[in-house]
């Protein structure tokens, strides 16, 4: 999800600041490796499900199924559990984190107060 695509998801959101990795294309090393430490669990197929606009964001950007901490963490995010995550770098803390952030944030009533 990088800035723009979050400003969309995210209504009277303009300036997301999200910082992103590098877009350089990932090592055949790290891509398999990434391959391997994926579940059968789908973004799609979460429960609490998620907004449509997020699950195609995530497509977009080549996520379609869950690693195994984002597929134990969202949902629980998601229904406002506290969550503690000891995990290897790459394991997908970081998107375990946004992906609930962000449906909060669309859920809200009414547009984030700017600040």
């Amino acid at each position: 999800l990088n800035p723009r695509t979050v400003a969309r998801l995210v209504p009277g959101r303009r300036n997301a600041a999200i910082p992103m990795a590098s877009s350089s294309s990932p090592s055949p090393a790290t891509a398999a490796a990434r391959k391997r430490a994926l579940t059968e669990q789908q973004f799609s197929e979460l429960t609490p499900v998620l907004s449509p606009e997020v699950v195609e964001a995530l497509d977009r950007g080549g996520f379609r199924r869950c690693t195994p901490v984002q597929a134990a963490t969202i949902p629980l995010l998601l229904t406002h559990k506290d969550v503690a995550v000891d995990a290897a770098t790459g394991s997908g803390k970081t998107l375990a984190f946004v992906v609930p952030v962000v449906e909060m944030l669309r859920r809200l009533p009414s547009p984030p107060k700017p600040h």
